[in-house]
């Protein structure tokens, strides 16, 4: 529905700030509760027996309980507060920054190339980080490490995939939801309120990535979600469409669960998990050129308006 007055289109930017802060705390809290009562519904957990599952991922009721509300969480946590907020703001839901603005196949193809490139240089990130130390000042790297632990564990639990029909599930959770909710909400929603406020389309970008990396609880992890995270921004500002993205961390998330699912099942080489890393250094540089490369033949692209 199209709303000829939105309320908060005339709202300053810090009232705007603060209303999809507000959006996306209720949303959130709306769709765990919502993601409880289906867990009691299809799996007939008590609500007071869920809290126990958080922390027995080996139970057998761990997975499926938690699957539900990953998945309602990513829709109620992330992409419903941007399409709430696109409403309060421009009078359309469906407006969320980018969204109506078609994508050029040609970006969407070399968005998917540069992913791609950048795997080995990504995995290599991801090594170099999680050597590092972070202060022990009031047990702030003991509180990280049980945190990526924690995450780790998580992951690992989703990751476990006996057959296609978790494939497809673990694809859609977080493949599909989480590529596309994170974008609405980081890239789509956050990323051009901080370019209104701030005057300064870069420092929005930067920020953006900054806050997207940090939220996600995984500290040894933190530089390569934030350089893609700059990555992601930049496909947005030179687009001008949120579907690059989405695409691209889609297809980002969805590479590595479908890579784990195949050496899972013994149908490739463990090692492809790992180029890059160790020794692998002439496909890390090779894995930068290239991406750089795409990069720049991506900028060259961007439409004019943009400038």
């Amino acid at each position: 529905m199209i709303d000829q007055n939105p309320p908060l289109a005339t709202k300053s930017v810090w009232t705007q700030f603060f209303a999809f802060l507000l959006l996306c705390f209720c949303s959130l809290a709306v769709s765990s509760f919502v993601g409880i009562l289906l867990i009691k519904f299809f799996l007939g957990i008590e609500v007071m027996d869920i809290s126990a599952l958080m922390t027995n991922l080996a139970d057998p009721a761990a997975k499926p309980a938690l699957r539900i509300l990953q998945i309602t969480q990513a829709v109620g946590g992330f992409i419903l507060p941007s399409l709430f907020f696109a409403q309060l703001t421009t009078g359309n839901a469906l407006e969320v920054h980018g969204a109506l603005t078609k994508p050029k196949w040609i970006e969407l193809a070399l968005g998917l190339m540069i992913i791609l490139t950048l795997q080995p240089l990504i995995n290599f990130m991801s090594e170099w980080n999680a050597s590092l130390s972070f202060p022990k000042a009031m047990g702030i790297e003991q509180w990280m490490r049980e945190s990526e632990e924690r995450n780790a564990e998580l992951i690992k639990l989703f990751l476990q995939m006996e057959g296609l029909g978790d494939l497809l599930i673990t694809l859609l959770m977080i493949g599909v939801l989480a590529g596309l909710g994170e974008e609405f909400l980081f890239r789509g929603t956050l990323q051009p309120l901080l370019e209104k406020h701030l005057g300064n389309r870069h420092l929005a970008v930067f920020i953006t990535a900054f806050l997207f990396s940090a939220l996600h609880m995984q500290f040894y992890g933190f530089f390569p979600r934030f350089f893609l995270g700059i990555g992601l921004g930049y496909m947005l500002t030179w687009s001008g469409s949120i579907w690059v993205p989405v695409l691209v961390h889609t297809a980002n998330n969805s590479l590595a669960v479908l890579l784990y699912y195949l050496i899972q099942h013994k149908l490739v080489d463990p090692s492809v998990e790992h180029i890059g890393t160790g020794d692998g250094f002439k496909a890390v540089v090779l894995s930068l050129l290239l991406s750089l490369f795409l990069l720049r033949h991506l900028y060259s692209r961007r439409s004019r308006w943009l400038d």
